[in-house]
């Protein structure tokens, strides 16, 4: 029997905090049984979770911490009950995996859909719902065009991706009943997931009307967004940005299974706006049909 924590959420938190000093600055209000920092937000902006052995531990932690500053920090941080999920009904069951059985093939047994999420659904709120299954290697909500909801999160290990499709497939988040299944794995030859490189020339596969050059990409677009962007509109062979030295060159290609696919994303994606946040109004895009590399 899995044992109960009380979770408490903390932001932000300063971007040279480790893990200990951060677990550290808690450890006097209770006994901890977990504290982790989130680093990979679309935001660029780091939170954390701390999970007490009991809810004693939690408030005091709350009502000690709240509005103070972390070691590093330069503003106060906001320290809150994490926010609990709705349960399911003992009967409902993941639809497109039980427990212990194998992947499909080609799905990614570590990368989860979620689709059906709310408006009000950040890549904050979605970490918190599924962080607490295990480390997350990747986690964000993809803005969509025409109000298609959707987000993914990627495990480091399967064991915790299993447990996250059982437990949040039909839960409530954010007010909303969403979906989980596992996402198609990346049909990518040649790349590890989250590898940072420039394609050479020659690179190009499938038909050369399925192919899309992207530009004026925000440089907060990686591949996983990209490929969130574009994922919508049918099978992707290939997708990725284009970066130098570490740093996005702000174009990227994405390589459709299908040309009826390519067409209906060209059409519907040029100019459309990425990487818009509070702070930052986004870029409109530009999406064309991608030249033969010779």
């Amino acid at each position: 029997m899995a044992s109960i924590t009380f979770q408490i959420y903390v932001a932000p938190v300063p971007k040279d905090m480790e893990e200990e000093a951060f677990e550290k600055a808690f450890s006097g209000f209770g006994q901890i049984s977990k504290a982790y920092i989130i680093t990979k937000s679309r935001s660029g902006q780091l939170f954390g979770f701390v999970d007490f052995t009991n809810k004693a531990g939690a408030d005091a932690a709350v009502a000690g911490m709240n509005g103070k500053m972390l070691a590093g920090g330069n503003e106060p941080i906001e320290v809150s009950e994490a926010k609990p999920q709705k349960p399911r009904a003992e009967e409902a069951q993941p639809k497109n995996r039980k427990r212990g059985k194998k992947p499909a093939a080609g799905l990614n047994p570590k990368r989860l859909y979620i689709g059906k999420i709310s408006d009000d659904t950040t890549d904050e709120s979605l970490m918190a719902a599924f962080g607490k299954y295990g480390e997350l290697a990747e986690c964000y909500v993809v803005d969509s065009q025409g109000g298609r909801n959707f987000a993914f999160a990627t495990f480091d290990t399967e064991a915790a991706a299993v447990t996250a499709l059982s437990e949040m497939d039909g839960a409530s988040l954010d007010g909303a009943e969403i979906e989980v299944s596992q996402a198609k794995s990346e049909k990518r030859a040649g790349r590890v997931e989250g590898e940072v490189v420039s394609r050479p020339k020659k690179a190009f596969t499938g038909e050369p009307a399925s192919r899309l050059f992207v530009g004026q990409l925000p440089y907060s677009v990686n591949n996983g967004a990209l490929r969130g962007a574009f994922d919508q509109f049918g099978e992707i062979l290939e997708c990725y940005v284009v970066y130098k030295d570490r740093r996005s060159r702000r174009f990227g290609f994405v390589i459709f299974e299908e040309p009826a696919a390519a067409a209906k994303a060209l059409a519907e994606m040029n100019g459309y706006l990425m990487g818009e946040t509070e702070a930052y109004e986004g870029s409109a895009i530009e999406v064309q049909l991608a030249a033969a590399l010779d």
